[in-house]
């Protein structure tokens, strides 16, 4: 039997995906891309890890806020109106 752990699941250690949010407007979900989970700001040798292991080289899916310690694309978004649903009782 394999041992079980809590890896990362095959990503570079430090990266991961967020959970992604509804767009009422266009009717997709959105994640902004692979976000940045360290504790550390990363390097450039982080980047390119998760570059050539996990993107598309010419359209990059990281959600370039969180590599300065901003928040991720859910939680800039998650009050605009197109991702919450208008609930009328009448």
């Amino acid at each position: 039997m394999s041992e079980l752990t809590t890896g990362q699941g095959g990503f570079p250690p430090n990266w991961g995906v967020p959970s992604s949010l509804y767009n009422y407007k266009t009717q997709s979900e959105e994640s902004g891309g692979y976000i940045w989970c360290g504790d550390n700001p990363d390097t450039r040798a982080d980047d390119i890890a998760a570059l050539q292991e996990y993107s598309d080289p010419y359209d990059p899916p990281i959600d370039v806020p969180t590599l300065f310690g901003l928040p991720c694309y859910a939680d800039r978004r998650r009050d605009l109106p197109q991702y919450n649903q208008v609930v009328t009782l009448g």
